[in-house]
């Protein structure tokens, strides 16, 4: 209990102990619990980028007339000009608060923890040479069309590795690069969102895009890594499945539900099987992109729940569960699903059954 009561007053000296700081053009240093009255988003201005910044991943702000310093939580410096429409900062204290002109603040320090800089999915180059990165936002097209001497080819962005721009455009990809006309309309600004908040680029001002390629939301039909879930029809129940595959390698779960009555008596019952196997994917050259059989074997389980009345009964029961199937991908159509079909062999509670099923799976490349 002692310790207990240590560890809250240590906590409420170190919130005490927590303090945003405004220091004024003529030197004073005046310290509150927290500033008030910025703007939720903190624009700044460079060179035709706009900056927007989250006043709550404020570090500093350094006021200097027109133009401005921040030093953001993932310890991001930037510069530019910023037009602040405020009058006045609030400086709450212990005991009342402070209000402080702005043309009066030099600038503005918040004790805040530092922030993990975002894994940035594209770099965005200025024909000045000045550098931004971030992830695009979806205000960016998701393909890219080229007219090369009347042949227009579309690629999307996730696999494009650059993009450059110029009286001609350039797209490169792992497969090689295609130079052409570009078809498509651009959005006027590049946006590129970031932990602290974006960048606003001109696509006028950019020379090159260079991007991350990503597989998000695509069967792995070169990997074959993907994880998926999905519904299929075993015999005549319906169940959920999940799917989890690592190159021909697999494992599979499903859950499903069923109720039935039993005819000349009132008793209602209602059963839930559940089955786990792992698999192994066959590689057939050439085919393993629109065909993919597999084979495997696991554990099948039932519990079934009789009622009549206010009585009830139950039962559950384990057994062995072996099959065969085909995935169809339908990666090459563009549609990340997969159809799948196959034939089961159970041995549950003495008794040997065989079961068709057929499904369809959403799958996520990775």
């Amino acid at each position: 209990m002692r310790y207990a009561a240590g560890l809250v007053c240590v906590l409420i000296l170190c919130v005490a102990c927590l303090a945003d700081t405004v220091e004024t053009i003529d030197g004073q240093m005046l310290e509150g619990r927290r500033i008030t009255g910025l703007p939720e988003l903190i624009t700044l201005e460079d060179a035709g980028v706009l900056i927007d910044i989250d006043s709550d991943r404020l570090l500093s702000l350094d006021l200097m007339g027109e133009s401005a310093k921040v030093v953001t939580t993932t310890s991001q410096e930037l510069r530019g000009a910023i037009n602040l429409a405020i009058s006045t900062l609030t400086l709450v204290t212990e005991t009342g608060e402070t209000s402080i002109p702005i043309d009066q603040v030099a600038r503005v320090v918040f004790d805040r923890g530092a922030d993990r800089p975002r894994a940035a999915s594209a770099t965005a180059i200025l024909a000045d040479g000045r550098i931004f990165s971030g992830s695009l936002s979806e205000s960016f097209p998701d393909e890219i069309t080229l007219d090369t001497s009347g042949i227009r080819t579309a690629t999307r962005v996730r696999s494009i590795t650059s993009i450059t721009l110029g009286e001609s455009t350039t797209i490169e990809t792992a497969s090689g690069a295609i130079t052409g006309e570009i078809v498509t309309s651009l959005p006027a600004w590049i946006e590129l969102e970031t932990r602290f908040g974006s960048y606003r680029i001109p696509t006028e001002l950019a020379s090159r895009i260079e991007l991350v390629p990503t597989r998000s939301f695509v069967p792995g039909e070169a990997s074959r890594q993907s994880a998926g879930i999905g519904l299929k029809i075993r015999g005549s129940l319906p169940f959920v499945v999940g799917n989890l595959s690592l190159r021909n390698f697999g494992v599979n779960g499903a859950l499903g539900f069923g109720t039935s009555a039993i005819s000349g008596v009132s008793v209602d019952v209602t059963a839930f099987w559940y089955t786990a196997a792992l698999r192994y994917i066959v590689t057939i050259p050439g085919i393993d992109r629109y065909l993919r059989p597999h084979i495997g074997g696991g554990i099948i389980g039932v519990s079934v729940v009789a009622t009549s009345g206010s009585a009830s009964a139950s039962v559950n029961m384990f057994g062995i569960d072996a099959g065969l199937g085909i995935d169809v991908p339908l990666a090459t159509l563009g549609v990340p699903l997969t159809i799948f079909a196959g034939t089961n062999w159970s041995f549950l509670g003495g008794a040997s059954v065989i079961a068709y099923e057929i499904g369809i799976r959403l799958d996520f490349g990775f």
